[in-house]
């Protein structure tokens, strides 16, 4: 065997026989057993090759379809728990408590200062004072909403009346902080457990963007592959009969002839056969390139 070039190489089979024609074909009909057999090595390598990878590909793509139907029972079943918009509802509720809960204490701070005028009573100031009790009692019953003018004018004790505001804003105050404490343990637990559902989502978003890749490259692998087995695969031929011998091989002292059997593919290697059978004492030689 001898390298012609970076992709040739020159595999030169020799067979001995009795004479120099029988040499010849004997060498051809073993060349062309060689290119029949390391054509189909090859061809079967190639196929197998692209096998391999269309088997690869195959389970790449089994990964991604299962990868998508994770991450859309994901969300199926994030949308019908509904944390998001049970969290909206639940921080309105929240808002509106708050605000109510200013109010409240603004009608207590006013309930002071109306308090303090009712113990210094003048004469200017009591139907001032009057109007404050009645705004303020109206006040505490709406903390948020415009309360109803009384139909009514202020008359009785004006202590009396700004101890009642203050008993009924006091107990509104304890309800609502009440509430809000429970509410916003309530805002926390949601907003952790919204945090875990985006963290499993983006995990499996993740593994649908690593699945999508796989198959991507695998494809293009397989492609490159089979492209190259179309385009590169490798040729065996047949590139000139043997030539005959100008001189006979020389032998023992009883010389035995031998032929050469068959040679399996270039990855199996060659195998030889020997068959044997006593001839005659001088052999021919001759040479089959291929």
């Amino acid at each position: 065997m001898a390298a012609l070039s970076a992709d040739k190489v020159l595999l030169r089979l020799t067979a001995t026989a009795d004479s120099p024609p029988e040499a010849a074909r004997l060498a051809d009909a073993w060349a062309e057993v060689v290119v029949a057999h390391a054509s189909a090595l090859y061809e079967a390598m190639d196929v197998a090759l692209v096998a391999w990878y269309d088997g690869l590909l195959e389970g790449a793509r089994a990964e991604l379809a299962a990868a998508r139907d994770a991450l859309v029972a994901h969300d199926v079943a994030t949308a019908q728990q509904g944390l998001a918009r049970e969290l909206s509802t639940l921080q309105r509720e929240m808002s509106l408590l708050e605000a109510e809960l200013a109010a409240l204490h603004a009608i207590q701070r006013d309930a002071k200062a109306a308090r303090e005028a009712a113990e210094q009573p003048t004469g200017a100031s009591e139907q001032a004072l009057g109007a404050a009790v009645v705004a303020l009692q109206q006040r505490v019953l709406f903390p948020l909403g415009d309360a109803p003018p009384s139909a009514e004018p202020w008359s009785g004790d004006p202590l009396a009346a700004l101890d009642t505001v203050d008993r009924m804003a006091v107990q509104r105050v304890q309800e609502i902080e009440a509430t809000l404490a429970g509410e916003r343990a309530r805002e926390k637990d949601l907003d952790a457990a919204r945090v875990t559902q985006a963290a499993a989502r983006d995990e499996l978003a993740l593994a649908v963007r690593e699945a999508q890749d796989r198959v991507l490259l695998l494809a293009g692998e397989r492609e490159k592959v089979r492209l190259a087995a179309n385009d590169s695969r490798i040729k065996v031929e047949f590139t000139s009969p043997a030539s005959l011998p100008t001189r006979p091989s020389s032998g023992g002292a009883r010389p035995v002839a031998a032929g050469v059997a068959a040679v399996a593919g270039l990855a199996l290697g060659c195998a030889l056969a020997i068959w044997a059978a006593e001839r005659r004492s001088r052999k021919d030689a001759a040479s089959a390139e291929l």
